[in-house]
Order: structure tokens, then sequence, then C-alpha cells
């Protein structure tokens, strides 16, 4: 096992290498913090909030990452969370877990509890995350879990597919029917989105907008990050880290998150 050493941290930054049509990542280290699992796969992480706080595990959406959680740094801060952001296999940071089910996340979160000497957390699921969340409050040892927390979850698909959007349905049926065309498609639209992002117009739209917001919130946040920071720290949330190895593993969540049947009952 790896050893870790925690601290304070801020949101991540990031250069974009318009000509390249790339971006080279400038990262705390502390934001890239992975560590060693039993099978020899890797967990990526990311510390926010309170160093000495009630620790939590956030489980960010889908499909995203651990820097999903930067945002929210100084709210846990406030109220004295730890808040530990970890990466699902293949999205981030971690090594990809083929054929794995939703199941098998409360198992690699019993590993990383252990490894980092966290006897008791909560966890709390966003969107795509929920379901993992639910995953850990079904398989848990109860004197490891203390809480579980949602926000607008990924809902069951065993209750019917009836309130689902077309986008939903239609996600659903490439992920199992057409997975590569879903991959090419989704590879598709990072690709197009981090070329618009970088283009002039957008950004200064961007710049326009953040200048509004900063101008309502001048006597109660000081930003200590330019415009285009806030923009390039966006878009590394947004798009580089979620695909930073491909599509992979939106696929085949996507496959996991509609499925009927998610190993235990809601």
């Amino acid at each position: 096992m790896s050893s870790i050493t925690m601290s304070k941290i801020r949101p991540t930054l990031l250069r974009i290498n318009i000509q390249a049509q790339r971006r080279t990542y400038e990262t705390r280290s502390s934001d890239q913090q992975t560590i060693d699992l039993p099978d020899g796969r890797k967990l990526g992480f990311a510390v926010y909030g309170s160093p000495e706080g009630k620790p939590m595990l956030y489980f960010h959406g889908y499909p995203s990452s651990r820097l999903e959680a930067a945002p929210i740094h100084e709210m846990a801060q406030r109220i004295g969370i730890r808040l530990i952001a970890i990466d699902r296999p293949g999205f981030g940071l971690s090594t990809p877990q083929p054929n794995r089910q939703i199941l098998d996340w409360p198992r690699d979160v019993e590993k990383f509890a252990q490894t980092m000497k966290i006897p008791h957390f909560a966890v709390f699921g966003l969107s795509g995350g929920g379901p993992f969340a639910m995953a850990c409050a079904y398989a848990l040892p109860r004197d490891m879990l203390t809480a579980v927390g949602l926000f607008a979850s990924g809902p069951p698909w065993a209750a019917g597919a009836h309130h689902m959007t077309i986008t939903r349905r239609i996600t659903r049926f490439l992920a199992n029917n057409c997975p590569v065309v879903l991959n090419a498609g989704l590879s598709l639209f990072v690709h197009c989105l981090t070329w618009v992002a970088s283009t002039r117009p957008v950004i200064t739209r961007l710049g326009r907008w953040l200048e509004k917001q900063d101008k309502k919130h001048t006597s109660t946040v000081k930003f200590e990050k330019s415009h285009a920071e806030r923009i390039q720290g966006l878009m590394s949330m947004l798009v580089d880290e979620p695909f930073r190895q491909g599509a992979d593993a939106a696929v085949h969540e996507a496959r996991l998150l509609s499925s009927p049947d998610w190993g235990f009952q809601v």
C-alpha cells in the first residue's frame, strides 16, 4: 500500500494549449493522489474541506471525476467536513476495472478506508454517484458507515423507463446494443466541446459572464483566480478528467446505471 500525505487542497488549475488541442495539467500534488488496491489497481482521489474534519467520501456524478468536489471545498471547510472525492474505475486517475458491477464499489471503498486509516465515515453520492452510495449502504458494515447522503441521485431503472428522458433511453440502448457507437459519439462530443471552449468568442463570452457574477458577489466572495484560470479549471472538471482515459468507463457505467438489476433492491 502506498503511504498518503494529506494536506489542505485548493481547486486544480489547468493550462490550455490551443495549438496542440490538448491540455497540460498544473495540479497540486494533493489533487492527484492515488492508493494501491490489493488486486493491483489504483484509486485516484482528492481531499477538500477541513483536514481535521469528520470524513465524508464523495462519489462523483456521471460522467465526472474527483475534481467535481472542488467547488464545495470552502463549504466543507466551514462545516468541519474532510471531503474525500474518489474516482471510480476508469475515470480520472483510477485504473479501469473490466466487467465491474455496482456492488464491486463498496469493496473498493472499504479497502480505501482501511488504507487511509478511516474507521468510520459517511458517503455522499451526487447524480450518477447516488447508486454507488446506495450500494455502500447495502454492503458496508454498519460500524463503518455512519451516514449516506444523496443529491439528485440516478434513479433505479427497475421502476420503469416511463419517467426517463429520451436522451437517457438512447444512451441506454447504445450502451447495451452499440457500445462502439456510444464510445465514438462521446469521444467526438468531448473533442468538439474542447475545441469550442478554446475559441476566442466562447472565452470572451464566458469572461463577460464571470464579470457579471463577480459584481454580484464582490462584497461576500473574494476570487483568487483570473477568469482564464477559472474557465480552465471548469473545463478540467467537466471534460478533461472524466475522459482522461477515454470513453470506455462512461460507456460501461451507462450500462450499469441503466440496468434494472443493481444487485440490490432500492
